[in-house]
């Protein structure tokens, strides 16, 4: 049996054995920490090896750009006349001497090209493909472009030396109306001022009165007024069948230029007769289209006016030999050439020019008048 000493000794026991487990407890809770590893020392990152510096790459030398070509300019021109016969190719002359001071001037950069005469493009179609742009400049009459400004058939008719029309504003003026009709008129391809129209009859003719009641024909309609003006009837006469007109009596008189005459054989026909006083000048013209003139710079104008200037006492000494050797081949042939009395002289002059103001005065009134006042002193 336990007594209340034995439980006393063994509840001793008992609390000592607790203290013991408490101070145990105590004595691992109290216990030092192990001090943390320490951190591996950093690994110096190597410095990388510099860079070798990059060799300049050398700057390529510039290639020159050529500078572009300008394209040159070439001038397509058509003649009213076939290009061999002889007066055209004194007429040509003036493109001659311009293609040859451009050459020297500004080689490689202008010309004129000459496409042909009537074959090219029919005469009487040529002014109108000029003011089209199909070609660029014609040499022709006035008589092919009257119906387009009849202001342009009046050249003819000037009584003027060339430096005197340009002195009294007979070129200006009739550059105004050239333009009006799509034109730039540059000039006349002949120069000289010596008349060249003759009427050949095949009646005899002594004195005016024999003109009247003649049938006259002729190229177009330059002498329609004059012979009108003497009395006589007109009608325009083709090339082809003039000959056969004039010798079968179809017509009885004929009214052209002494070369014209010659060509069509008419100083074959027996007992021809020429009223020996010439009237109007042959003043072709020599027009470009208009747009294309204002499209040339300004040298190129400067030297086809001074080239026209500078040709003009040759081509006109030309000419007047060359209508002169026409007069006397007729001559030669036995065609009569007859002189009308002084003053009937006068007024068959005087009537032709006067005739001709009219019938073109009917057509543009104030450019015709103007024009009048200028070309005769």
């Amino acid at each position: 049996m336990i007594n209340s000493k034995s439980i006393r000794i063994l509840s001793i026991v008992c609390l000592l054995a607790i203290a013991g487990v408490l101070s145990m407890a105590a004595s691992c809770a109290t216990q030092e920490k192990p001090a943390p590893a320490p951190s591996p020392a950093p690994t110096a990152t190597p410095k990388p090896a510099p860079a070798p510096a990059p060799k300049p790459t050398p700057t390529p030398t510039p290639v020159a750009t050529p500078t572009p070509k300008t394209q040159p300019i070439v001038l397509e021109m058509v003649t009213v006349l076939p290009t061999d016969r002889e007066k055209m190719k004194i007429w040509l002359m003036t493109i001659d001497r311009i293609n040859k001071l451009a050459a020297e001037k500004y080689p490689g950069q202008f010309s004129i090209k000459i496409r042909g005469g009537p074959e090219v493009i029919p005469a009487g179609q040529q002014p109108l493909a000029v003011k089209k742009g199909q070609v660029d400049l014609v040499s022709t009459f006035g008589t092919m472009v009257e119906t387009m400004m009849p202001a342009l058939n009046t050249p003819g008719l000037s009584r003027l030396t060339a430096d005197e029309e340009r002195k009294r504003g007979a070129v200006t003026a009739l550059r105004k109306y050239a333009a009006e009709a799509g034109f730039y008129f540059l000039g006349l391809d002949d120069a000289s001022k010596d008349p060249i129209f003759y009427a050949a009859s095949r009646k005899p003719v002594a004195k005016l009165d024999d003109l009247k009641g003649l049938r006259a024909g002729g190229l177009g309609t330059i002498g329609n007024a004059s012979a009108a003006s003497v009395g006589m009837s007109y009608k325009p006469m083709p090339y082809a069948e003039t000959y056969t007109a004039m010798e079968t009596g179809v017509i009885d008189v004929y009214i052209n230029a002494a070369d014209t005459l010659v060509a069509l054989g008419l100083h074959q026909i027996k007992g021809l007769v020429v009223v020996d006083h010439p009237y109007y000048i042959g003043a072709p013209l020599s027009l470009m289209n208009l747009d294309k003139w204002k499209s040339l710079p300004k040298n190129i104008q400067d030297l086809m006016e001074q080239a026209r200037i500078e040709m003009e006492p040759e081509t006109a000494k030309l000419m007047t030999g060359f209508y002169d050797r026409y007069v006397q081949n007729m001559k030669n042939a036995g065609v009569k050439f007859i002189k009308l009395p002084p003053e009937e002289a006068k007024r068959y002059l005087d009537l032709a020019y006067s005739s001709q103001w009219q019938e073109l005065a009917k057509q543009q009134p104030d450019a015709i008048k103007t024009l009048m006042d200028l070309y005769n002193k």
